[in-house]
């Protein structure tokens, strides 16, 4: 008998660790060799071709993690899979549909519907399969009967559950976002998290295991390496442990460039956590830190009640090692918050300079507490998003929209910094104002970079206290910082034949040097200077390539 273990990924780039927990819970339960493999594909390939490939290992078993970024895409898949293997057993599992099992069974051909945690048992579906046994009285299974949708309580939570980190991910990773377990469960009960249900599960496995996990997928090649621990400091000494670790690691087991994630709460960092991330390189620990919101009334309905300040002043300090990348959460739709508090939270978060502050929007998940609240509307298909609350209207909440898609292409792009800030210096407009308006202008057209570009400076130079000659040189240097092309756009473009001639002598003296590194540069006319670009190593976080500046005059022109 033969297990294929599956997942659709939103991206290739995401490196899931379901199928291969599901495959080391195979090895763990039943023997190290058992005919298994995990075969992954993406929400953006043809499900024929997926199914192809899953059909090519010959399984008697075809596993499918599902969540709500591919619940369409699975069960078009499930449904191809039916079509062509009858025969085939196939199970879903995941968020998406251990708590809507019944509506599942509704969409698509499955079998039955694993809840609860799946490393156990899908040991004891195989076992049941391979001896000729009915596999719907493993506990947990939910499955189609005479009698209607029936179900059974899920196993007990395994006390250390078996690593994912298997060969075959450490092989999967090269290249990708590789994803990593150190605990599983979290010790609050956010209304709008499935995590929260789970509280009082939280494990930590040991930090040994941590440490040794950490080391291979760092030896691995993958990109960057995200930990999903739900709170990763809420054992504050052994998140230092693991962090000095990382530190000690740098330039050793750990390759230099390589990035750590972790989601923590702000308001549990302590001075302690500061000192031991003021000495981590630049750039190797990323922090992600769930503001969510500022109102005091909206954390309380969402069973959240983080001390807000205490949490700006966490960010302020992390932002000001200047080695530590910092982004923060804001979701938009949440109870209680209308479109003036909302505004005000997202002015008092840019104001903490985060490296990114992601702006997304409630999803109301099946299983969470806010999913039957009446005072909110949202959409009936995955992912379930936010459309209408009693606060906040479906006009505003389309604005808001509008303002994360400025947020993304204007701020955490990190293309446009220095323009951003001569513009929220110098038009009077609040962070919230002014990427809103560029929201309502620029938003869901589609642009290039360049059309982009173009778009926003044409746009910005017609706010008020703004000189568009300066904005101009502004950009040019944030154009010239990002991005390694020599194709400007159309704003940015100054046909002058000194630019010609500047080009030619910093050429010739490279080539005297022996420096093949390439290079960009530019003229300012409101400073009468030489911008200079050379394209050898970005900064580690801000992704910029470093600029020197020098007077035109410097030149024999």
């Amino acid at each position: 008998m033969h297990a294929v273990l599956s997942t659709l990924n939103a991206r290739y780039v995401h490196a899931a660790t379901a199928p291969f927990c599901l495959l080391a819970g195979l090895r763990t339960y039943l023997a190290p060799g058992i005919g298994a493999e995990v075969i992954e594909g993406t929400i953006n390939e043809p499900t024929e071709a997926v199914a192809a490939r899953i059909l090519a290992a010959s399984p008697t078993l075809v596993t499918l993690s599902v969540y709500i970024w591919n619940r369409r895409q699975s069960a078009a898949l499930i449904a191809q899979l039916r079509d062509l293997s009858p025969a085939l057993y196939i199970l879903a599992g995941g968020p998406e549909v251990e708590h809507d099992a019944a509506r599942f069974f509704a969409e698509c051909p499955v079998d039955a519907v694993l809840c609860g945690e799946g490393e156990r048992a899908i040991a004891e579906v195989y076992s049941a399969l391979s001896e000729g046994r009915d596999p719907a009285a493993v506990a947990g299974m939910t499955v189609r009967t005479e009698n209607g949708i029936m179900g059974t309580p899920p196993l007990a939570p395994i006390p250390i559950p078996p690593s994912a980190v298997t060969f075959e991910y450490l092989t999967a990773v090269r290249g990708r976002i590789a994803y990593l377990e150190t605990s599983r469960g979290c010790p609050f009960h956010c209304a709008f998290c499935l995590s929260g249900r789970e509280s009082h599960r939280l494990r930590y496995y040991p930090i040994d295991r941590a440490k040794r996990e950490l080391l291979l997928l760092a030896g691995a090649g993958a990109r960057t390496v995200k930990l999903v621990d739900r709170t990763f400091n809420a054992d504050g000494a052994r998140a230092r442990a693991l962090w000095c670790f990382l530190i000690d690691e740098y330039g050793k087991g750990i390759p230099e460039g390589l990035s750590f994630h972790f989601e923590v709460a702000g308001d549990l960092l302590t001075d302690e956590d500061f000192s031991v991330l003021s000495k981590a390189p630049t750039g190797l620990i990323r922090l992600e830190i769930g503001i969510q919101s500022f109102r005091d009334d909206t954390l309380a309905a969402i069973s959240r009640r983080p001390n807000a300040a205490r949490v700006a002043d966490a960010v302020s300090r992390l932002t000001a090692l200047g080695n530590i990348e910092v982004h923060i959460d804001l979701i938009a739709g949440l109870p209680h918050e209308d479109l003036s508090s909302f505004a005000a939270g997202f002015d008092r978060a840019i104001a903490l300079r985060p490296a990114m502050l992601q702006l997304g929007f409630l999803k109301l998940l099946h299983g969470t507490a806010l999913a039957a609240d009446p005072c909110i509307r949202h959409s009936a298909t995955p992912p379930y998003e936010v459309i209408a609350t009693d606060a906040m209207d479906e006009a505003e909440l389309t604005l808001l929209r509008a303002t994360a898609d400025a947020t993304n292409h204007l701020y955490n792009s990190a293309r446009f910094r220095r323009t951003l800030n001569y513009l929220l210096s110098n038009c009077g407009l609040s962070p919230f104002a002014l990427l809103s308006a560029f929201g309502r202008k620029l938003s869901g057209a589609g642009l290039s970079l360049a059309r982009y570009t173009d778009g926003f400076l044409a746009y910005a130079a017609t706010l008020p206290g703004v000189d568009p000659r300066r904005l101009r040189d502004i950009a040019l240097c944030d154009r010239l910082a990002s991005c390694h092309d020599h194709a400007l756009p159309k704003t940015l473009y100054k046909p002058d034949e000194r630019l010609t001639k500047v080009k030619k002598t910093i050429q010739i003296e490279k080539d005297a040097a022996g420096d093949n590194t390439p290079f960009g540069v530019g003229i300012l006319y409101t400073t009468g200077e030489v911008v200079i670009a050379r394209y050898h190593s970005r900064h580690p976080f801000t992704h910029e390539y470093p600029l020197a500046f020098c007077p035109i005059t410097s030149f024999d022109l």
